[in-house]
């Protein structure tokens, strides 16, 4: 029998997500053949009860409840008989005062090394190159 897993599973999730908040996230696997045949698995490491299974595509609403604030790892794992690929991707639940003191944090070590400027909306920090410090 013929079958292919010729590229590594796509996930797609957001980077950084607040505590207590749902988010998205599914993996792909790109020309894998035959697709009934194939099983992926994604899930966030060490936590039984974030994964779901299917065939060449699998998403899930992940609610950040159910993880400490943290740095996970997302990974899905697909399988085609004898043949298995893996990828994984660093996801960041974070509280929200607790991204703030990185904002912070990082503001202040840019903002005196001159190297990077600053705008501030309503206590949170965006990166824009080409804009000034503005109250």
């Amino acid at each position: 029998m013929t079958y292919a897993l010729p590229e590594d599973p796509r996930i797609t999730a957001e980077t950084w997500v607040e505590k207590g908040t749902e988010t998205s996230v599914s993996c792909e696997v790109p020309r894998a053949f035959p697709p009934d045949n194939i099983t992926t698995v994604l899930s966030v490491e060490g936590y039984p009860n974030t994964s779901v299974t299917g065939n060449v595509f699998v998403s899930f609403s992940l609610d950040t409840n159910v993880l400490p604030a943290a740095r996970h790892n997302l990974v899905c794992v697909s399988q085609v008989f004898s043949a298995s690929k893996e990828s994984k991707k660093h996801i960041y639940i974070y509280g929200k005062y607790m991204f703030l003191t990185i904002l912070y944090m990082l503001s202040t070590l840019f903002f005196f090394k001159k190297k990077t400027q600053f705008v501030f909306f309503n206590c949170e920090c965006v990166l824009l190159p080409s804009c000034y410090l503005k109250p």
